[in-house]
């Protein structure tokens, strides 16, 4: 599998869970950017098993940036 049908694949169940998180009234578009970037992180971290490396470079990001979005969101335990 290629890594645009990886992100493709990853995308779509990111998009899956945040609707159904979101319910019937959505959210404005700041909460959507926060709650989506979360979600996107994690089913990344998850699809790729928590290699970093990989899930930075499918998200287009530096490792760093990735690890500052983990902390950001609270994906890791301090």
């Amino acid at each position: 599998m290629s890594s645009h049908q990886n992100l493709q694949q990853i995308i779509t169940q990111s998009a899956t869970q945040y609707l159904q998180q979101a319910g019937t009234s959505g959210r404005l578009l700041y909460d959507f950017n926060k709650a989506f970037e979360k979600i996107i992180i994690e089913t990344t971290l998850n699809f790729y098993q928590n290699n970093i490396s990989s899930a930075a470079k499918a998200l287009g990001i530096s490792r760093t940036s990735l690890y500052k979005k983990i902390k950001h969101h609270n994906l890791i335990e301090s």
